[in-house]
């Protein structure tokens, strides 16, 4: 699989797709232009599913549960932006959030605070995400 992104293409706008600063995380979605709290920075689209498709899935990393039997599997979807942004377990460093949408069947990446040109956007995936992975740390 290649990834291609057409920045001339709107949704693009402000953003741009970088190698992470997290190591091992692959790629991730920075920003070109400033972002203020509560502004949509991007949505997260993909293939939608059902919670028994997604059970067959031998690769989750891009299905976000948008509901109970709405799920998004976003990992053939290199023209969605949202499908960039990285969590990182650095709670100082989350600076937006995902607002799921699951009759529109997309969530909205939205700034959580004032985001700067250059700054990697980073959101929480969830404790369920990372569970299902063996990397969710329970705080003590």
């Amino acid at each position: 699989k290649t990834m291609t992104v057409d920045y001339n293409s709107p949704i693009w706008t402000g953003l741009r797709v970088d190698q992470s600063l997290i190591s091992d995380a692959g790629y991730g979605l920075f920003a070109q232009r400033s972002f203020e709290p509560d502004e949509v920075i991007c949505e997260y689209r993909g293939r939608v599913l059902s919670l028994a498709q997604v059970l067959r899935l031998k690769d989750t990393t891009y299905v976000m549960g948008l509901s109970m039997n709405v799920h998004l599997d976003a990992n053939d979807a290199f023209q969605v932006p949202g499908r960039y942004v990285n969590d990182n377990f650095d709670e100082t460093k989350l600076n937006a959030k995902f607002i799921k949408y699951p009759k529109l069947w997309k969530a909205k990446v939205v700034a959580t605070r004032t985001i700067q040109p250059g700054d990697e956007i980073y959101a929480p995936y969830g404790e369920s995400y990372w569970r299902i992975r063996g990397k969710y740390a329970v705080p003590q």
